[in-house]
């Protein structure tokens, strides 16, 4: 089933990965508790009196949610790029993963083309799962070399965010913690691949 981690675990990696204050462990915890209310990572939420448990899926997604609203995000819109995206984002997870572990150098980039206003765009609740769904694409370096390349709209902003260092923080803050990730990685890449064929709704 691969490794699991409490939400005490999850929230000592993710202060480590972002640096946070011990002063300020509660506030961040609020807002992994915010996040939670709002249904995401999605599949942790097991009802009253039963304690989430969270697989590398659900902390890869966090933490690739934190790195949007470290930018700027709203909570809101940051998980909601990243449920619309959340297939591309674990199938590129497993791929940098597993070439972490080969001779062969790949990184792969989460790039969001992002707006203010996108939400004031959309009509309808679908519509702005497509709006999110379209804004963001998961890439390699040499595509993201030749979308950088070319001519931007003098409006356009893009946000990247590396899967490969983010993950590489994520070892570090567990390590720091005391948690071997490395035990059971095999085990968490085979669950993200079965979520990723048989995502959960």
């Amino acid at each position: 089933m691969g490794i699991k981690f409490s939400f005490a675990q999850v929230s000592s990696i993710l202060e480590s990965v972002h640096r946070i204050a011990p002063v300020h462990s509660s506030a961040f915890r609020a807002r992994l508790k915010h996040l939670q209310r709002l249904g995401f990572p999605s599949g942790i939420n097991t009802g009253k009196g039963k304690a989430a448990a969270y697989g590398f899926r659900e902390l890869m997604m966090l933490a690739v949610a934190l790195q949007l609203i470290e930018i700027g995000m709203s909570p809101e819109k940051a998980t909601g790029i990243c449920q619309a995206n959340e297939s591309d984002i674990v199938r590129y997870t497993v791929k940098a993963i597993n070439l972490a572990n080969s001779d062969k150098k790949m990184e792969y980039f989460l790039v969001v083309h992002h707006s203010s206003l996108e939400n004031l765009r959309a009509e309808r609740e679908e519509d702005q799962h497509d709006d999110y769904r379209q804004s963001a694409i998961v890439i390699g370096h040499t595509e993201l070399s030749r979308l950088l390349a070319n001519k931007l709209s003098p409006f356009e902003r893009l946000s990247i965010v590396s899967l490969h260092v983010l993950i590489l923080s994520i070892y570090g803050g567990a390590t720091k913690e005391g948690l071997n990730i490395g035990e059971s990685i095999a085990d968490s890449i085979v669950e993200l691949i079965n979520h990723d064929q048989h995502p959960q709704t």
